[in-house]
């Protein structure tokens, strides 16, 4: 008898709270929205039924906000940030964790884009000035420009050759008049300076 008078009450007192609940939303709807759908951490983890991180959301050094995507040995594999001046940025690693890409918006207008080898090496670079004028630079295994194709803020298209060393050795650019012009620039002739001068 005591057990089902307890039930009763158990059942009571949850309609009790029931109604309360819906005599609120319906009194003050938009508040009790407001209170309902907030969920504040300062780190979220999504698991597989194993307990195992597929996900996670959160910040670097609790400053500026992450989402991280890793896969099933736990290594990130994509990773979308904002770093401390607010510009976004995409990151993709490899299976052995290494970054092979990154695309990011700059804090001045541009857009970068670098894609990178098994060594962790640069080795093209896409990106737009903060002017929206396009360049694709193709790297060497020293991550120095040997092939840079653009167009320039006078809408002039141009393809540069570079040695070893970043010289500028071949250019081809189309000017306004629709003529081509192929150039073979020097390198710059580096002259030694006199002992007991600054160089």
């Amino acid at each position: 008898m005591k057990t089902r008078l307890s039930a009763i009450v158990q059942m009571i007192a949850l309609m009790i709270v029931l109604m309360i609940g819906i005599g609120i939303e319906r009194l003050w709807p938009g508040n009790a929205a407001a209170e309902t759908n907030i969920l504040r951490a300062t780190r979220f983890e999504l698991i597989d039924p194993s307990g195992k991180v597929l996900a996670v959301l959160g910040s670097a050094g609790g400053k500026t906000p992450q989402f991280e995507l890793r896969d099933a040995t736990g290594k990130a594999r994509a990773t979308i940030a904002l770093n401390d001046q607010g510009a976004p940025s995409l990151a993709l690693n490899g299976k052995d964790g290494k970054r092979r890409a990154w695309l990011a918006l700059t804090t001045v207008g541009g857009a970068n884009l670098i894609l990178i080898d098994s060594e962790e090496r640069a080795r093209v670079n896409m990106l737009t000035t903060p002017e929206g004028d396009p360049f694709l630079h193709l790297l060497d295994a020293n991550e120095r420009a040997r092939a840079s194709y653009g167009i320039n803020s006078d809408g002039i298209p141009m393809l540069e050759l570079h040695d070893a060393d970043g010289n500028v050795r071949a250019a081809f650019h189309v000017e306004k008049d629709g003529k081509g012009s192929l150039t073979y620039p020097e390198p710059p002739v580096i002259v030694p300076s006199a002992e007991g001068e600054a160089p």
